[in-house]
């Protein structure tokens, strides 16, 4: 069979206006509005730190709202410091103690309007508690007896190795897993990074029950500090503490703090994985500085600027005016810890055929990005109005002050 073959055509780029408005637009920008008057945090004043027993720092902040309490304790362990930490972490889940079997122990939790989570992060456990303040000790106290009396369930962690493997087959069928979570790792750390730092099949199915009851009954002894915000007064919480959280009289340090260092990156490097689908998909990752506070005004407006929307810069280049990519974008990271560097990343999905072009397209903006007065005042209008908009809850309050000391 003959296949003919139709040339792909020329696509002449569209003028980009940017200077022009309409009427309509000129009304509404010209609209007089009062401007909501930020208000700035001042830790000091904002967050009272307590103290309970065996030195346990607590960050308070009071609730004069309503009856909600929340709190979280924050433990100096993760995934880096022990591999089967994750597991034992989601396996916390469908177990109860030697009262309670793991349905009578949520049944417990509703009865009290309470609920709690636990979370692992490569460096750290957060567990929350949160309710209505009349059943603080309780909730606190029942949740005490999941981690210091955990009944081992077998068939549960065999079902949950079981869905951790299915959902492993499953990741390497997903472009979305395979580009932004495993090829970014492999570009940003090599080889051995965070995405590969996990048990293997056979590590999974060999794991024993009781080793991840010995893990969950060791977490609470690693070096820890408390944040609350609810409506206890302050010598109430901490004579509720000293009584229902357990710690020890010494604090285990973890041994790992950071296992994985970002790769200082002197050459351009491409790699590719070969997937069975009729776009192409690429990001450009661009080691930068470390983190610098004092930028954050100046990369906030840039990512505006550069790809905030419709009437960006990106936007209107790479789709509107030269038809390079179906979806695109490029921003500055910043880091969620000080002592990480920060990232330009960027992204197109194309054509196969247009791939060169756009990674031209793209790189040309990168290094030569077109000014406009008007898009500028626009995006730094958007921003502040974005920025005085957003609400923040107390209790993100005491998230921020943790981040601010990381």
């Amino acid at each position: 069979m003959n296949k003919v073959k139709v040339e792909k055509p020329e696509i002449s780029p569209v003028k980009v206006n940017r200077e022009d408005q309409s009427e309509f637009v000129k009304t509404i920008l010209n609209e007089p509005s009062e401007d909501i008057q930020p208000v700035f945090l001042d830790f000091k004043n904002e967050i009272k730190e307590l103290k309970l027993k065996n030195n346990v720092p607590v960050f308070y902040l009071k609730n004069n709202e309503n009856e909600i309490y929340n709190m979280f304790y924050l433990i100096d362990l993760g995934t880096n410091q022990d591999r089967k930490l994750s597991l034992a972490i989601d396996y916390l889940d469908y177990l109860g103690t030697s009262e309670y079997s793991p349905t009578q122990f949520r049944e417990e939790f509703y009865k009290l309007a309470s609920s709690y989570n636990v979370s692992v992060s490569e460096d750290q456990v957060t567990v929350s508690l949160t309710g209505l303040t009349e059943n603080f000790d309780k909730a606190a106290n029942l949740l005490e007896k999941l981690f210091s009396d955990p009944k081992e369930n077998r068939e549960s962690l065999d079902n949950l190795i079981s869905d951790i493997l299915t959902k492993r087959e499953n990741a390497k069928l997903s472009k979305n897993v395979i580009l932004r979570s495993g090829l970014v790792n492999y570009g940003k750390y090599g080889k051995d990074n965070p995405f590969t730092y996990r048990l293997s099949e056979d590590e999974l199915k060999n794991v024993k029950p009781s080793e991840l009851i010995s893990i969950i009954k060791n977490i609470m002894s690693y070096s820890q500090r408390v944040l609350y915000y609810g409506p206890e007064p302050q010598d109430l919480l901490v004579q509720t503490l000293d009584i229902e959280h357990k710690t020890p009289s010494e604090f285990k340090t973890s041994s790992v703090k950071n296992k994985f260092t970002e790769r200082d990156i002197k050459e351009n490097e491409v790699y590719v994985v070969n997937y069975d689908m009729q776009q192409a998909e690429i990001i450009m990752l661009s080691k930068s500085t470390e983190f610098d506070k004092s930028k954050i005004p100046v990369i906030d407006m840039y990512n505006q600027y550069f790809d905030g929307g419709m009437q960006s810069i990106l936007f209107q280049e790479m789709r509107e005016s030269k038809a390079l990519a179906y979806s695109t974008y490029s921003g500055y990271q910043t880091p969620v810890k000080k002592d990480k560097p920060n990232y330009l990343v960027s992204y197109i999905g194309t054509q196969a055929d247009k791939l060169p072009e756009a990674m031209a397209g793209m790189t040309d903006l990168l290094n030569n990005m077109p000014e406009s007065e008007i898009v500028f005042t626009n995006s730094k209008n958007s921003l502040l109005k974005q920025i005085q908009s957003d609400r923040i809850t107390k209790s993100d309050i005491l998230y921020a002050f943790e981040a601010a000391k990381n």
